[in-house]
């Protein structure tokens, strides 16, 4: 059976998985983050669980769903950042 491959998918809102950061991180080797990648690494975190649960929530539908890399960003100075896409499947 072959994938249906979907670019991005609207989150269903669901309550009770999602949980914030704590207010301070330690980064490896550099103190705390400044406020803008605090701010930033919020965003991706928060963002990260709703993708989590609408994850759930498919496969709870019977969608078999896996994240593929589909490049990675090269921000400079040695940062980068992986992209992704989901491969979904139907199986039922």
């Amino acid at each position: 059976m072959e994938p249906t491959i979907i670019r991005e998918l609207e989150p269903r809102p669901q309550s009770g998985h999602s949980r914030d950061l704590p207010p301070k991180k330690e980064a490896g080797g550099n103190g705390t983050f400044s406020p803008e990648q605090d701010s930033d690494l919020r965003i991706i975190t928060n963002n990260l669980h709703r993708l989590n649960d609408s994850i759930v929530q498919a496969v709870q539908a019977g969608l078999t769903v896996e994240i593929k890399r589909a490049s990675r960003f090269h921000g400079g100075a040695g940062t980068w950042g992986d992209q992704i896409y989901l491969a979904v499947t139907k199986t039922v």
